[in-house]
């Protein structure tokens, strides 16, 4: 009746259903002498004969081998629970097998004699590489002070070296040269930075610093270089500068730029490697040397197409001017607050002299921490620091993200102190409010540069950059020629000054021509109406 009627009954026999014959009663001696179930002890559910037979729960299945060789018995206990089921934590400082060496960015450099201990030193390149040379040159792997003497007289012979470095910025305020790739005519050279000794490291730099160099986007490689050598190269010949002079296109990357010139694919997906990893292996070895495996042929391309089109003045006053300890130096703190992104939330004066306070003790502390700023306090908080302007330290413990700078408090009140007391005669100015004339001056610069630079084959950004764009739009119109005449100097006065001026005034206008479905520029004298389209 119990089972009849859907109601659970429990005993001690196996469950058993339907479909399965029940087995016939045994009448004989054993069966009788077998024990009964005794009451209070626990039973087992019985099914019923419409309830479908419960699957067989299995055991999960053990654990995987370890995947790599010399996991320590604790990685293994990790690697167990996390298949049955219990939560896996991982605490700061654990180490993972499967990772390469690396020097954590917080630690002190160890010293000479440590770097140089090569029973302690990982390896620091797989010299199995194969890289694609032309010419057949031979690759120096040089990781030790010996390696370097020894590489010395082959840079000293020389006439042009190649450069090209490999480092890491973030989270340091300083960048650290990790990888120092090297060709010259007869030879190429990659050089671990990390394991040499600093003083040797500086007297590679300046025996390079003695010769011509050769490098792509110059900036950064010559700033490690003032920063190791405290000297710039006699001579620098930039190659994306020098593809902007001949081509309408700016910020050319370096494999556009071979592939351009000699039709051969560079590869370039190893831009985002932890180059302080050691051993660097032999995919990430070919990618470096190969940055400055072709240096030397395009210079010499790119000199002719130069020289054929007559820009040579242009291009030499153009690098001297780039390569320049003034453009080198780290930003002014007293100006740093004018890369702050979102400053515009800001509304008054007194706001922009304390994040100019701000901003200000940010760089210097990041500068002597050698520390990202951003790493520090992020932008959007000095915002609303400014915008608070907390006086006391339970405001500032109220705002958002107190904890995250808590331990700079102190120094924050004063230098919030420091930015209100600042006279208003002293604050930086409110900006002007949107301009919707600004804009669309703007933006009428900036295709007159495009339209001469694809008249002229020249990068757009030689002849108007964006900065200077900006400027003239927000200039007041009685301060556009004095601008343009204090900024457009040398070999752009005359073809861009003169041309900015004229439109300036009405006297350059742009068109649209329907035959050639083309904008054009046409002096005022000269204004005709288009051609009708056929």
């Amino acid at each position: 009746m119990l089972a009849a009627a859907g109601v659970t009954a429990w005993t001690s026999a196996p469950s058993i259903t339907a479909s399965a014959p029940a087995p016939a009663p045994q009448h004989d001696s054993q069966s009788q002498a077998q024990p009964q179930p005794q009451a209070g002890k626990p039973r087992r559910r019985k099914v019923v004969d419409d309830e479908p037979p419960k699957p067989v729960r299995k055991e999960p299945p053990p654990p995987p081998p370890p995947r790599f060789a010399g996991r320590s018995s604790s990685s293994t206990s990790t690697s167990a629970s996390h298949h049955s089921g219990a939560p896996t934590h991982y605490q700061h400082g654990t180490s993972f097998p499967n990772k390469r060496a690396a020097v954590p960015f917080f630690q002190k450099a160890p010293s000479s004699s440590s770097r140089l201990d090569s029973s302690t030193r990982p390896e620091s390149f797989d010299k199995s590489a194969v890289v694609e040379d032309p010419i057949n040159r031979p690759i120096h792997y040089i990781s030790t002070d010996a390696e370097v003497e020894a590489f010395l007289p082959i840079l000293a012979a020389a006439e042009t070296i190649g450069l090209d470095t490999e480092f890491l910025s973030f989270p340091r305020y300083t960048p650290q040269l990790c990888v120092l790739q090297l060709s010259t005519e007869t030879d190429l050279g990659i050089v671990d930075a990390l394991s040499i000794s600093p003083e040797m490291l500086k007297k590679l730099c300046l025996r390079i610093c003695e010769k011509p160099v050769i490098v792509h986007s110059c900036s950064s490689d010559c700033a490690i270089l003032y920063d190791i050598a405290g000297t710039l190269p006699a001579k620098v010949f930039d190659t994306q500068i020098a593809a902007a002079f001949c081509y309408p296109i700016m910020m050319m990357g370096y494999g556009q730029l071979v592939e351009t010139l000699f039709e051969v694919q560079v590869d370039k997906s190893l831009t985002l490697t932890d180059w302080s990893l050691r051993p660097l292996k032999k995919d990430e070895v070919a990618y470096a040397i190969s940055d400055v495996v072709h240096l030397h042929a395009i210079r010499d391309k790119l000199n002719a197409r130069i020289a054929e089109l007559g820009r040579t003045e242009w291009f030499e006053s153009e690098m001297a001017s780039a390569v320049s300890p003034a453009k080198l130096m780290s930003a002014i703190p007293w100006d740093a607050w004018k890369l702050i992104r979102r400053i515009g939330k800001l509304r008054d004066t007194a706001s922009l002299s304390v994040v100019r306070e701000l901003a200000a003790w940010r760089e210097t502390y990041a500068k002597e921490q050698n520390m990202a700023p951003i790493r520090i306090i992020r932008d959007e908080i000095l915002i609303a620091i400014a915008s608070a302007q907390p006086t006391t330290f339970e405001q500032l413990n109220r705002m958002q993200s107190s904890k995250n700078f808590s331990r700079h408090n102190e120094a924050l009140l004063r230098v919030v102190q420091a930015g209100i007391s600042v006279p208003e005669e002293q604050r930086p100015p409110m900006p002007p409010p949107p301009n919707p004339i600004a804009d669309i001056l703007q933006q009428q610069l900036r295709l007159w540069a495009r339209i001469k630079s694809a008249q002229m084959s020249i990068a757009p950004d030689l002849l108007l950059t964006n900065q200077l764009a900006t400027q003239l739009s927000e200039a007041p119109p009685a301060d556009f020629d004095k601008i343009c005449i204090e900024s457009l100097q040398g070999w752009r006065e005359e073809l861009v000054c003169h041309d900015l001026i004229a439109m300036h005034h009405g006297h350059l206008s742009l068109r649209y021509n329907p035959v050639t479905d083309q904008v054009e520029t046409a002096m005022q004298e000269n204004i005709q109406a288009p051609p009708q389209a056929a």
